[in-house]
């Protein structure tokens, strides 16, 4: 029971700008809280006491960068955004917590708060762990519940609009197309109406197509904004995610979760993600009436 509501779909944590304003953000409101309403018996003239406050706000910052920057590049698989759960964010959100009050607690002891010893501190951290673990993983469970709700009844409605769509409705205008790699060679031609989806790989993109019936795939040395300027001129085509281009005619059918949406596309055997931040323009282009 436990472990299958841990593993639930879950928001993947947001772009790094997003991410670098929310640490600073809330850095500077624990400065500013703490100078305004001096909680816990902090107390001296205004520039001591704005020091000592503007410090609680670096830790504070300090401890969500870390966890935000530093692990999700040494652990890129750990924070996939096709993988990100309940139990991730939990464990993501209490490391938060705990590193946050180390920082703070040691400062504490640094200003003299307190007499520091290895004891108190464990004790201090565990204290911080019981009380934040319930009110973190509720928090987590309510937002995946709304989220969850709204993004499967959303894409409900998609569906029932795909099957209004007939696929000349949403395809791009018929054209010939010359794929190139990074040296300008040329390495693949097809028709819009044949290309099904490009997906990053790292330095390459991932062009698939079709022959008739069958998919065909091909890797190519290339980067996304290169098939983003190429395909740009054919309004058919629509860049779901940082990895993903597809063609609109090639949906078959669009699934919701906390995530947010994944599509079904003709020809590819995999869940192709649009990210929460392209959701409102995906929807509106689906919606279009033919």
């Amino acid at each position: 029971m436990i472990k299958n509501i841990l593993s639930k779909p879950f928001p993947a944590p947001a772009e790094p700008r997003q991410r670098f304003s929310a640490s600073i953000s809330f850095g500077l409101f624990v400065g500013v809280f703490l100078f305004v309403f001096t909680p816990f018996g902090l107390h001296g003239d205004a520039l001591s006491l704005a020091l000592i406050c503007a410090g609680y706000g670096l830790i504070t910052a300090a401890g969500m960068l870390t966890m935000q920057f530093p692990l999700i590049k040494l652990f890129p698989n750990f924070y996939r955004d096709d993988g990100w759960t309940i139990g991730k964010e939990v464990l993501q959100t209490m490391g938060n917590v705990l590193l946050i009050a180390a920082g703070n607690a040691l400062y504490s002891a640094w200003l003299g708060f307190y007499a520091f010893s290895a004891g108190l501190f464990l004790l201090f951290l565990g204290i911080t762990l019981a009380v934040g673990f319930f009110p973190v993983t509720i928090m987590a469970l309510i937002k995946q519940n709304g989220l969850d709700k709204k993004y499967r009844s959303q894409s409900a409605g998609i569906n029932e609009s795909i099957s209004h769509h007939n696929d000349a409705a949403l395809a791009p205008k018929h054209a010939e197309l010359a794929f190139c790699d990074e040296e300008l060679r040329p390495v693949l031609t097809t028709f819009t109406q044949r290309l099904v989806a490009i997906e990053s790989a790292d330095n390459y993109i991932k062009i698939y197509w079709k022959e008739g019936s069958s998919a065909q795939t091909l890797m190519v040395r290339n980067t996304m904004t290169y098939a983003e300027e190429m395909l740009k001129l054919y309004p058919g085509f629509f860049r779901t995610h940082r990895s993903w281009i597809v063609n609109t005619s090639k949906i078959k059918g669009v699934e919701g979760n906390a995530r947010g949406y994944t599509l079904r596309l003709d020809g590819i055997n995999k869940d192709v993600p649009v990210a929460r931040r392209r959701i409102e323009a995906f929807d509106a282009m689906l919606n279009t009436e033919p």
